[in-house]
C-alpha cells in the first residue's frame, strides 16, 4: 500500500468520522420503523454486535453454536480492518447509545475490490420491528 493509500484508509477510520455522520447516516436510512434510529457502530457497541450475531447464529443454524469472536467484531467494526467497511446499526431511540442496549439490527458493506462489494445485514429474528426491517 502506497503511503497516499495508506493515508486515505486512515482517513476513514471510525475515530475520525465527521460530527454530523450520525446524521448523515440516519438521513441514508429512510423509513425505519418508528422508535428506531441508525447510527455508526463504535467500539462501545462490540459486545451487542457480539451478541446480535451470535443470536442469528444460534437461529439460523442451531448445530453449529453461537461462539463468535469478540477480537473479529472488533477489527471489523473498529480496528484496522474497519478501513475498507461502513457499518451501521439500528437501535430503538428510547436505548441510551452509551449504555451499550440491545442492538435490533446491523449492516456492513464491505469494499473487497474493484467492482466486488459485500454487502451483510443482520437482523434479530425475535424483534418486533424484524418484518418490515427487512
Amino acid at each position: 500500500m502506497t503511503e497516499a493509500e495508506s493515508r486515505r484508509h486512515s482517513d476513514l477510520a471510525p475515530d475520525r468520522m465527521p460530527e454530523e455522520a450520525p446524521e448523515v447516516i440516519a438521513a441514508a436510512v429512510p423509513g425505519l420503523p418508528g422508535g428506531l434510529r441508525a447510527r455508526i457502530p463504535g467500539p462501545q457497541d462490540i459486545a451487542a454486535l457480539v451478541r446480535l450475531l451470535a443470536q442469528q447464529r444460534r437461529w439460523a443454524c442451531p448445530a453449529a453454536g453461537s461462539a463468535i469472536d469478540r477480537e473479529s467484531v472488533r477489527e471489523v467494526v473498529s480496528g484496522p480492518a474497519s478501513w475498507t467497511r461502513r457499518h451501521v446499526v439500528v437501535e430503538s431511540a428510547a436505548d441510551d447509545p452509551a449504555a451499550g442496549g440491545p442492538l435490533i439490527a446491523t449492516a456492513s458493506v464491505h469494499d473487497r475490490a474493484a467492482g466486488r462489494t459485500m454487502i451483510e445485514v443482520v437482523i434479530d429474528p425475535e424483534a418486533r420491528d424484524a418484518d418490515e426491517l427487512a
